[in-house]
């Protein structure tokens, strides 16, 4: 649930800043305009790959705590 959240999240904000870039690219040089419709999608990918990563991390944390927790309480 919290990784749908998130990535819903970052989908808006990356498909705002796409149009944001294109929609002022006439007061921007061309190679910048560029740059950024390439590294946007890229940093996008970047983003959500750490949040997977950071969310699965935290799970095991959980999991790794529980299975102390059967194990203090078996001995």
């Amino acid at each position: 649930l919290l990784y749908g959240i998130t990535v819903v999240l970052w989908s808006i904000i990356a498909v705002i800043l796409f149009f944001l870039v294109l929609a002022n690219s006439s007061y921007m040089n061309g190679g910048l305009v560029f740059l950024f419709v390439l590294g946007i999608p890229v940093v996008y990918l970047l983003i959500l790959i750490y949040t997977r990563m950071s969310i699965e991390l935290i799970i095991n944390f959980f999991d790794i705590g529980k299975d102390i927790k059967a194990i203090r309480e078996s001995s």
